[in-house]
């Protein structure tokens, strides 16, 4: 999962992804300016490291700017981030 932070009210999130009349196109904010491929670096490159060649591996994008914490008991687990 990508990091990216957060805003949270009216004028942080204007700040960080403009307003409706005038959007900044932060990928922050939107995946309107998302690249329809990225290069394959790091873990995701197959050359990179051997054990992890012909993993499976995947990558989640951000781009609402909200964040989402909780802090719940679920089978018998306790879940808090």
């Amino acid at each position: 999962l990508e990091g990216g932070g957060w805003c949270w009210d009216k004028d942080s999130c204007n700040e960080r992804c403009g307003t409706h009349a005038k959007p900044n196109n932060s990928t922050m904010c939107s995946s309107n300016a998302f690249l329809k491929t990225r290069p394959l670096s790091g873990i995701f490159s197959p050359v990179q490291d051997r054990n992890l060649a012909r993993a499976h591996k995947i990558f989640v994008p951000y781009c609402t700017s909200d964040g989402h914490m909780g802090n719940a008991t679920a089978m018998g687990r306790h879940f808090r981030g």
